[in-house]
């Protein structure tokens, strides 16, 4: 992902949160500039959001794309969540069928339609955290230079103050994030410590136990949604959009098993850190049809 600067925040109503279902991204599909399918190689990204800032001529545009071959794939949220972990973790799997011993999410209905509307979600969430400047109350952000105070300072409490090292991400502040870049982020809690080097180089030594843990971690905190969502505040507040998207469009959220247990993601989103981080969401007006 590739989110580029943002433009003067919208201070619109808070609104109320649109009815449940994809019509939770749609307002905001609708606003786009242009929506892109790439003929990106099997190892590219599955997409990339990217916002024109005023001072980025041409001008101010948002553009989000996703791959072609995602459009005809029949992979399960499951699957993409665990293709997501290999390509962040470095891991390949052997060939002939034969998979690397990492632990690995299951699902139990494969719903094309859910995945690509995760995809595309996650992507949007890099845009709106732009476009609302949400991770942008520091006065030296440099988005600031472009963009007011996001409509809420949220992030700094439901994110960074639940989940980071607030002093260390004040000190790393950046108009955009790629792929997994750490961009020297800690998280708060020594429980939920990930360092993605770290751990690509033990995948690296064929040390997979590690990469198993990392993932297990992830779902026994209730801290993070992802582990893609521990690699940085911005991946934080974009992988929790993700989910809410896809909880509010399915009636029973999304279909995931580790270690032979179900996880009850509807249930997951309402924990304590995770429901602080979904009502920044709402705060910053991301849960509205307001643009």
């Amino acid at each position: 992902m590739h989110e580029k600067a943002a433009q003067e925040t919208r201070k619109g109503s808070p609104g109320e949160d649109i009815q449940p279902g994809p019509g939770l991204l749609q307002a905001k599909l609708c606003r786009l500039t242009q929506l892109f399918v790439t003929q990106s190689k099997w190892w590219g990204p599955v997409g990339w959001g990217f916002w024109e800032g005023p001072d980025r001529p041409p001008g101010t545009g948002v553009y989000l794309a996703i791959a072609s071959r995602e459009l005809r794939s029949k992979k399960s949220i499951a699957e993409l969540e665990n293709e997501t972990v290999n390509q962040l973790l470095g891991i390949r799997d052997a060939g002939g069928g034969r998979r690397a011993p990492v632990t690995r999410l299951q699902g139990v209905v494969a719903d094309p339609v859910l995945t690509i509307l995760s995809e595309v979600a996650h992507e949007m969430g890099h845009v709106l955290l732009a476009d609302a400047n949400a991770d942008g109350e520091d006065a030296a952000h440099p988005r600031r230079r472009v963009s007011g105070p996001p409509r809420s300072a949220c992030f700094e409490d439901a994110f960074l103050g639940t989940s980071w090292n607030a002093d260390i991400f004040h000190k790393n502040m950046r108009r955009w994030a790629d792929f997994g870049f750490q961009n020297n982020n800690v998280q708060k809690n020594p429980d939920s410590a990930f360092n993605v080097e770290g751990v690509r180089a033990a995948v690296r030594t064929r040390n997979f136990g590690v990469a198993s843990d990392a993932i297990r971690n992830v779902y026994r905190n209730n801290e993070f949604v992802s582990l893609q969502a521990k690699v940085a505040p911005e991946e934080d507040l974009a992988e929790m959009y993700r989910y809410k998207v896809l909880v509010d469009a399915s009636p029973r959220g999304p279909v995931l098993r580790l270690d032979g247990k179900s996880i009850d993601v509807q249930s997951w989103l309402k924990s304590d850190i995770l429901a602080k981080k979904v009502q920044c969401l709402r705060d910053l007006g991301f849960l509205t049809a307001q643009p």
